[in-house]
């Protein structure tokens, strides 16, 4: 903590880290309704590096727009792609069946430009084969709900391999790439991500 920070801001920064970073006004709110110590609803905010640190970003270069900015933007124009990898292995969540000796390394993070929507998509490795299936889970439930996904923006990786794009030529949808150096121009998707592993350490 600060050593300039009061011991009521150093408590209402602890509540914000137990809570998985809630805003400080929400943990105020319950403060003021007895569900947290009262004392914190009038505590001057104090700033949490970690968030400050979450939200900074590098500004794009005059790189041509992600999407026509002409049209209407709507869920499915654009699906940012990215993959994480893990040196500890997870296990496969099973809801039935025998238990599998298979474990997870990697997660591949779609994120929709204009819902926000996030679906994350568990595999053994990031080869083509398994992360085409996760595409394609992702695809179908999008369907479900009335969505026809069209574009994808992706890093180089897995999502530049011949099987990947033959997939998507298949299906009449668009695929573009950073530049070199660039991976700012899919922050999205990377956002997504530390979002993601930042909120798993909290809770581990």
């Amino acid at each position: 903590y600060n050593m300039s920070l009061s011991q009521s801001q150093k408590e209402l920064l602890k509540w914000h880290y137990k809570l998985g970073h809630k805003g400080m006004q929400e943990i105020q709110a319950l403060a003021r309704i007895n569900i947290l110590p009262r004392h914190l609803s009038n505590t001057d905010i104090p700033i949490c590096e970690a968030c400050q640190y979450g939200k900074a970003h590098l500004r794009s270069k005059g790189n041509s727009p992600l999407i026509d900015p002409t049209k209407p933007i709507k869920p499915g124009d654009l699906i940012h792609v990215d993959q994480a990898i893990s040196r500890t292995k997870g296990r496969c969540l099973l809801h039935s069946g025998k238990p599998t000796k298979a474990k997870w390394s990697v997660i591949t993070i779609f994120k929709d430009h204009a819902s926000k929507k996030i679906f994350g998509e568990f595999q053994q490795s990031h080869g083509a084969d398994e992360t085409i299936t996760s595409k394609h889970r992702v695809e179908r439930e999008a369907n479900q709900c009335g969505v026809k996904i069209t574009k994808y923006r992706a890093d180089n990786g897995i999502f530049k391999s011949k099987a990947f794009q033959n997939d998507v030529d298949k299906l009449n949808q668009q695929l573009d790439f950073c530049g070199v150096d660039a991976h700012h121009q899919n922050g999205v998707a990377e956002r997504a991500i530390r979002t993601i592993i930042e909120l798993s350490l909290i809770h581990i």
